[in-house]
């Protein structure tokens, strides 16, 4: 998805410079409409593209992105699927879906901590594919009270960038293969974090 923290440069009134880089969804709304007109275009017009299937274009074909001066992910809380990449986007003969996993939290996620997702090869040869897991910082966007024990949220989220906190993620298989036209069911086991009991909340 489009990044609203981040910045972007983009047209201005004339009298105000021509140009200017502002931040917010102000900025990432319209660049986000004309990446879709983009897709539509793509397809040929009639042809149009529906949302469900648009929105999932463009997670999948996102680019995760690092903390400024940090080797570090940015959290998913940040930059949601990363960096929108619509020339992917058009090109991309493969499609993942549901494109995010929801993993709530311990009470409503998963049986087993097990997660479900399809590939689908929408190309004209049999495509291998390689399952893998990026380590993301994590937000810690609520802390305890010390008096009460109240759960109450930050004003700023603490970004948890050294592995303080990470899931544990098995990949049965980590290579697949897909045949032309065809879709293949993945189960991958996403655990909450071994000390998550141990960080405030």
């Amino acid at each position: 998805g489009a990044f609203t923290d981040g910045v972007i440069t983009a047209r201005y009134p004339v009298d105000l410079g021509s140009y200017a880089t502002l931040s917010g969804t102000s900025m990432a709304s319209p660049y986000v409409a004309g990446v879709v007109a983009l897709l539509q275009e793509s397809r040929g017009g009639n042809r149009a593209i529906g949302a469900k299937e648009i929105r999932t274009m463009l997670i999948n074909n996102g680019h995760p992105f690092n903390i400024l001066d940090s080797e570090s992910l940015e959290s998913v809380a940040r930059q949601g699927s990363g960096l929108i990449d619509v020339y992917h986007a058009v090109k991309s003969d493969t499609s993942v879906y549901p494109e995010q996993i929801r993993l709530n939290d311990a009470e409503h996620g998963a049986e087993n901590n097990e997660y479900t997702f399809t590939i689908r090869n929408n190309g004209r040869l049999a495509s291998e594919y390689l399952i893998s897991h990026m380590v993301a910082s994590t937000a810690q966007g609520y802390n305890m009270k010390d008096v009460n024990n109240a759960i109450f949220p930050l004003k700023k989220p603490v970004i948890l960038s050294n592995h303080e906190i990470d899931a544990v993620v098995d990949i049965y298989n980590p290579v697949v293969l897909v045949e032309a036209n065809e879709e293949l069911n993945v189960t991958v086991r996403i655990a909450p974090p071994v000390n998550a009991a141990s960080m405030p909340p």
